[in-house]
């Protein structure tokens, strides 16, 4: 039987890779001064972020939702939905609301645990055992261990867009940018977002994110994905910290972040993905 992977947009993929690599992508909506912007290119949606528009995001819609599963179901197929942290939106729960309510075992619904690339690598993994042949039921076993092996480590460079968002207080955002606080955070085991540091200053943030990485037992033969939102110069300068740690590492190309994350954080935000031992 066919196998189909869906996934949602904050996975930060491009058009060119859905197409390419086959998946299917449901929208959040995305709204841009209380208008409709699902549409948007990413270049438009941070031109308008940083000219004071005011974006929101919401999760993927429960019609769409039905629309796909439904389909599959007619058809015979199979599928497995990878999505947005459960932590962080409710569209892994509605997914499995309507899987239960179409009563049908061909459909897995999964919480990724994180978001942006972290969950785009687990979305390119599920593509890549579909196409060695692998049996639906081994593909959901071995992505469900193998999600809990990838780790993000990310600096937010400002807090401007957090208060923006109502995320975090507004007075506390601008004490914040003026002492240069630059949070650094990951992901925890049950896909919350949690803060590992505060840091004074870009230097001694980077710095410690890399400790972070290192104390976190990550396995340097694997693949490192590094991440940037918006403005890359701070993503470049970390790889090579990273490298000056390890000569062998070996770095994927730069991924950028998109429109769901980006809303959120701002420009300038830094990272990587990589994997645990």
């Amino acid at each position: 039987m066919n196998i189909k992977i869906l996934t949602d947009m904050a996975s930060d993929f491009s058009e060119n890779e859905i197409e390419k690599y086959g998946i299917i992508c449901l929208d959040m909506p995305l709204s841009i001064n209380g208008e409709d912007a699902e549409n948007i290119s990413l270049n438009e949606f941070w031109n308008k972020l940083l000219n004071g528009a005011v974006i929101k995001t919401s999760q993927v819609s429960q019609q769409n939702l039905m629309k796909v599963f439904s389909s599959v179901k007619e058809n015979n197929e199979l599928l497995i939905a990878i999505f947005l942290s459960s932590k962080l939106s409710n569209t892994y729960n509605s997914a499995v609301l309507i899987k239960e309510e179409l009563d049908y075992d061909g459909i897995y619904v999964m919480d990724s645990l994180c978001a942006s690339i972290a969950e785009k690598v687990l979305v390119l993994k599920a593509c890549e055992l579909v196409k060695n042949g692998l049996d639906f039921k081994n593909i959901i076993a071995f992505l469900e261990t193998f999600k809990t092996k990838i780790r993000l480590f990310a600096c937010i460079d400002t807090l401007k867009f957090l208060a923006r968002g109502g995320r975090i207080n507004s007075n506390i955002a601008q004490i914040g940018n003026i002492l240069r606080i630059k949070p650094l955070i990951t992901f925890d085991k049950e896909g919350r977002i949690e803060i590992i540091a505060k840091k004074i200053g870009l230097n001694m943030a980077m710095k410690e994110l890399l400790d972070a990485v290192i104390k976190n037992k990550i396995d340097f033969s694997k693949k490192f994905y590094p991440i940037f939102a918006y403005n890359d110069k701070n993503c470049d300068y970390f790889i090579e910290l990273l490298k000056n740690k390890n000569k062998e590492i070996i770095i994927e190309e730069k991924q950028n972040i998109g429109k769901v994350i980006g809303t959120h954080i701002g420009p300038g935000g830094f990272g990587i993905v990589c994997f645990e031992q």
